[in-house]
């Protein structure tokens, strides 16, 4: 049968119109329209697991402000278990309600959540999981709550699971919360805090468990945590939130050694949230609770040889976890002055050159800030300062006055000379001629026939 060229084009047209609808209809699915990632920050993210009811939330771990609730409550039940993925910066937990429990649950940067497959992980039992943390490859480590001796590590991309035996069991005292960092995953148990608060690593390889000493640097009413507070890690550091406390016990801990036998808790923000949950961050973003102190350049505003001078001000461009900061919340010292000998450095943060004649020259001066607070939280950098000489129109060096610049006033007329009635005016390397009586009346020394100058 003949198809005409109108008939032909006609159903070419429709085709693409479907497969136009059909693209349409596929980019306009919820659940794919939400689906955005995290962004990889210094926050951490806390979960609240109250069944429907289930609260994601923003922590800013540098303020008061940890309970910032992300989106909805969650519309696939309770979750738990909690981490970050890098691969994909999406978070993930593990559904703790009803038949649904033990499958994976994906988080969107909205908040919202979805049941990404219909069954639970394969090789993975059905139980509630209350810990969980990522690894670099894409793998989220669970367990239960209390006296595991064995964890499960679930790709999350295939949502199969492995089995990992551990050579010691996972204390009774409620494990809610794992911190992965470096190839191990680190969890700390609760109880009498002169015996108990301990820190377990676990090797994701062998599956040794290292059992550190109890730790110290929590003075705890009643010497008791009733349960292992949530846990996260970030850029090499593992912080640990707890909220069952008083006022003055409540906020976010540093473990400090804690690939060590003998760790410590040190206090880095009294707040409160929260008095349960299980917390999540990106491993590779930069901790909040840092002091950053930032190389300073002033070579481009030199100071002049035998001239004392403040270059600028190395406190505009420091930061105390992430923001800006009252000069006295830092305790300020120079660690080397790279051989410009009196330098100093206010409180308020003016690096001051002194008049002594340094050698003109590049001098780098070096720096460290220290948090009052946290005296163990500093930083080092730079300042690069620049000593300059002048040079005059004959060649000669001039230690006043810098290169190019300009002296003080009449400073820079430097020769009167006569000749053939002119008045010859050289100074900075700049010739003036003027007639001789023109440039006499201006400098007020010849007066006009009338008296008048």
């Amino acid at each position: 049968m003949k198809i005409s060229r109108r008939t032909f084009t006609r159903a070419i047209l429709t085709l693409g119109l479907l497969v136009a609808g059909v693209t349409g209809i596929s980019m306009l699915h919820p659940e794919q329209a939400s689906a955005a990632s995290f962004t990889c920050s210094p926050s951490f993210y806390w979960v609240v697991d109250n069944g429907s009811s289930t609260q994601l939330y923003n922590g800013d771990p540098a303020t008061s402000n940890i309970t910032t609730p992300v989106g909805p409550t969650s519309a696939v039940g309770g979750y738990n278990a909690i981490g970050y993925n890098t691969q994909d910066n999406f978070i993930w937990g593990m559904s703790t309600e009803g038949a649904t429990m033990g499958r994976l649950v994906r988080v969107h940067a909205d908040g919202t959540s979805e049941l990404p497959y219909p069954s639970v992980p394969a090789g993975l039992p059905v139980d509630s999981y209350q810990a969980g943390a990522f690894d670099e490859s894409g793998r989220l480590w669970v367990t239960t709550v209390a006296g595991a001796n064995t964890i499960y590590g679930i790709n999350v991309a295939t949502n199969t699971a492995i089995a990992l035996p551990l050579s010691a069991t996972l204390p009774n005292v409620r494990i809610i919360d794992f911190a992965y960092l470096n190839g191990y995953l680190y969890t700390t148990s609760g109880g009498d805090t002169t015996t108990d608060l301990k820190t377990y690593r676990i090797n994701l390889t062998t599956g040794n468990v290292d059992i550190s000493n109890p730790m110290t640097g929590m003075n705890l009413a009643g010497n008791y945590m009733d349960y292992s507070p949530s846990l996260w890690s970030v850029s090499g550091h593992i912080y640990m939130y707890y909220a069952q406390g008083s006022a003055s016990e409540n906020g976010i801990y540093e473990i400090l050694n804690f690939d060590t036998p003998n760790p410590s808790f040190k206090l880095r923000n009294n707040i409160i949230g929260h008095p349960s949950g299980d917390g999540a961050s990106c491993v590779t973003a930069e901790t909040p609770f840092s002091i950053k102190a930032e190389d300073d350049d002033y070579t481009a505003n030199p100071i002049q040889y035998c001239e004392a001078g403040v270059a600028g001000n190395i406190f505009s461009n420091d930061t105390l976890y992430g923001d800006s900061f009252n000069p006295a919340a830092v305790h300020l010292t120079i660690e080397n002055n790279g051989g410009l000998s009196g330098v100093t450095l206010s409180s308020s943060g003016n690096v001051n050159v002194p008049a002594n004649c340094a050698p003109p020259g590049t001098y780098t001066v070096r720096y460290k800030i220290c948090d009052v607070v946290s005296p163990d939280v500093c930083d080092t950098a730079n300042i690069f300062l620049r000593i300059v000489s002048a040079s005059t129109s004959a060649g000669t060096t001039d230690p006043g006055v810098a290169s190019g610049a300009l002296a003080n006033t009449g400073e820079n007329i430097r020769t009167f000379a006569l000749f053939a009635g002119l008045l010859l005016v050289a100074g900075a390397g700049i010739l003036l001629r003027k007639p001789i009586t023109t440039a006499l009346r201006k400098a007020k020394l010849l007066k006009n026939s009338d008296g008048r100058n």
